[in-house]
């Protein structure tokens, strides 16, 4: 089922399956995201959730136990319900049940909450532990925006301008989606330009950034997007290799298993820790401007 919340200055739209936006558009009509192209990348917008990225062998392993679990986790496959809903917000609710502690040992509530407030779209994770004991587990965005976004653009216009002028060093990702424990440089800059041949390697994992604010933007569009991640301790950036006329700005906490990693779940670095009966609250702001 399909949910639209609109202002008068933006519209959003979801869906119930990963309670994923599916369009966001400005008071003119303009559309920001990515339409979920098959040819390209089938998702909008998906959630990234009880894992970031890859576990070694597509297996938890937690006190001597092993549970398959794919890449990204199962939110963005998964069906939500509606807990609230009114003209300029919805909230959607994932709670642990049969299927879910096949893949993933713990209970939990998660919820997405999608505020308007004037030009901006608040997108906000709450994960409440409804386990005996202390639960682990990453959590972060994948939203994709268009790129370019009208005729007579191309993707190599558009560029990331950073809320400061960054030593740019992003985490490397292998072919095998796992992380490597050396860092690639990007330089030092204030705007990333876009190429296709930038994310030939998958994303690019910036863990280094003084402040969570970037933009997209382009040099023939005078409209940008404004993106705020306060308190994300990594940010990717991403596009699907082949031409994709899209990016993706993606707020972590947590990220696909180093190459070397062999522990246990619970061990495995910038996790999120969640102790019994505790509630974790994370959110990310899209801004029209």
């Amino acid at each position: 089922m399909k949910h639209t919340i609109s202002n008068g200055m933006i519209e959003a739209t979801f869906e119930d399956r990963g309670a994923e936006l599916l369009s966001l558009r400005d008071a003119e009509g303009e559309e920001f995201v990515w339409q979920g192209d098959k040819k390209y990348w089938a998702y909008h917008a998906p959630h990234l959730f009880p894992v970031v990225g890859r576990l070694i062998d597509d297996t938890l392993h937690y006190e001597g136990r092993h549970f398959n679990l794919v890449r990204h986790g199962f939110a963005r496959v998964s069906e939500f319900e509606v807990a609230a809903s009114s003209s300029d917000t919805v909230s959607f609710r994932l709670a642990s049940g049969d299927d879910t502690l096949k893949s993933y040992p713990f209970r939990f509530e998660f919820f997405v909450t999608y505020r308007i407030k004037g030009n901006s779209l608040e997108v906000e994770y709450r994960v409440k532990n409804r386990d005996d004991g202390p639960i682990w587990f990453s959590v972060g965005g994948h939203p994709a925006f268009l790129a370019p976004r009208n005729e007579g653009e191309e993707f190599s216009d558009y560029y990331i301008e950073f809320g400061a002028r960054e030593n740019l060093m992003s985490k490397r990702i292998l072919p095998s989606g796992f992380m490597a424990r050396n860092l690639v440089s990007h330089g030092t800059a204030d705007k990333l330009k876009l190429t296709t041949g930038l994310f030939d390697d998958d994303a690019l994992v910036f863990g280094n950034l003084s402040k969570n604010t970037v933009w997209l933007k382009s040099s023939k569009n005078n409209k940008s997007l404004r993106f705020d991640f306060p308190g994300f301790p990594l940010l990717g950036i991403w596009t699907k290799t082949g031409g994709a006329p899209f990016i993706c700005l993606e707020p972590w906490f947590g990220h696909a298993d180093y190459e070397d990693f062999s522990g246990d779940f619970s061990h495995k670095e910038d996790n999120v820790k969640l102790e019994k009966d505790g509630e974790f609250k994370a959110s990310f702001t899209i801004t029209l401007e």
